[in-house]
């Protein structure tokens, strides 16, 4: 009888001591888990051989801005004249976007310009490759030119003059006769202005290859191998009534992350493209506004197709035309689409990086 009771003794204290070793297991996996520390660095720390290291605060992110409701004020501040409140959409940050300060220098790098009303979009790809889309008027020469000194930009290896407007080739000549252009493209629509034709002068003063811009299925510029470039308008045999329906239309991939630029490109041209091309052409994770945000622009088909987690548009403060329209930032708002304006934002700073998209603005 005393060595059955022994045996259950022994039994007995075995059995607790192997719950008490799977306690103590749990309690250090977690202790572990909990400090980011390996199970030798965790005894070492217990033996008072090493400290804890100090890990540092993860900063908050600001929340997406996105739409103001419009009340009593327009989106300029000035009396409504009527009264028709335009929800805003959802302040959550849209899937595969995120916000605050830009810190990695690996990925596709944007940068839609403040330039009042006008348009330039300053690319540089994860290869190093630069591209400049637009330069905005003449008068903002100084500001295009000191954004792209800070790059440290010597040579553009891309440049496109999307339309022969002023408020997209204003300053194009001066860019052209400062900077090394490998290859510069723009809609063969030949135009009677007085920059138009001194763009022209410099680019055959220069020898700067110029090639006519024309999009359609397989229409690519080459830039980096990394990135696809696709050329999706004005498409060749289309007669254009308009000059904003001319505008080259550009889709650039890194990946899974894409930024969509249609210069002024107006109804017709969306519909043209629409129909001319397949679904697989549209969807981008960034959509600059056609024409400023215009009424004129960003039909819903269009929208429908491009489907963007995030919109820029890039526009003056108080400009005369009412871009970007109360109609075009309705369809934004039924969508929840986000949207970034450079007139409120400033200089808006994107980074695709192939999976998600960052948004670092101005102010």
């Amino acid at each position: 009888m005393a060595k059955r009771d022994g045996a259950k003794r022994r039994k007995s204290f075995f059995f607790r001591f192997l719950v008490t070793l799977i306690i103590l297991g749990f309690v250090a996996f977690l202790f572990c888990a909990d400090k980011g520390l390996t199970p030798v660095e965790a005894a070492q720390y217990l033996l008072g051989q090493v400290d804890l290291p100090e890990l540092p605060d993860m900063p908050r992110l600001p929340e997406l801005p996105h739409l103001s409701q419009i009340e009593e004020l327009d989106i300029f501040g000035t009396p409504k004249p009527e009264a028709s409140p335009s929800p805003a959409p959802t302040a959550s940050p849209a899937p595969g976007v995120y916000t605050g300060e830009i810190l990695q220098k690996s990925g596709m790098h944007a940068y839609i310009l403040d330039v009042g009303q006008g348009s330039c979009a300053f690319l540089r790809s994860p290869g190093g490759y630069t591209m400049l889309v637009d330069t905005g008027e003449s008068s903002s020469a100084p500001v295009v030119e000191a954004f792209l000194q800070a790059q440290g930009v010597e040579r553009l290896d891309v440049v496109v003059a999307s339309h022969p407007h002023s408020d997209h080739i204003g300053s194009m000549a001066k860019i052209i006769q400062n900077y090394e252009i490998g290859a510069f493209y723009m809609p063969d629509e030949p135009y009677t202005t007085a920059l138009y034709e001194a763009m022209i002068s410099a680019l055959e003063k220069e020898h700067v290859q110029t090639i006519a811009a024309y999009g359609g299925k397989d229409a690519t510029i080459p830039w980096d191998p990394l990135v696809s470039v696709n050329l999706l308008s004005p498409i060749k045999g289309v007669k254009y009534k308009e000059l904003n329906n001319v505008s080259v239309t550009l889709r650039i991939a890194y990946d899974d992350t894409s930024i969509l630029l249609p210069g002024d490109a107006e109804a017709f041209a969306e519909e043209t493209m629409l129909a001319k091309l397949p679904r697989s052409a549209f969807p981008s994770s960034v959509l600059v506004l056609g024409h400023h945000g215009s009424a004129d622009s960003t039909t819903d088909a269009f929208l429908q197709a491009v489907d963007p987690s995030l919109a820029i548009v890039s526009a003056g403060a108080g400009n005369d035309f009412g871009h970007p329209s109360g109609e075009t930032l309705e369809k934004l708002s039924r969508r929840g689409i986000p949207l970034y304006r450079t007139d409120e934002n400033g200089t808006i700073h994107l980074l695709l990086n192939g999976k998600k998209v960052q948004v670092e603005t101005e102010r």
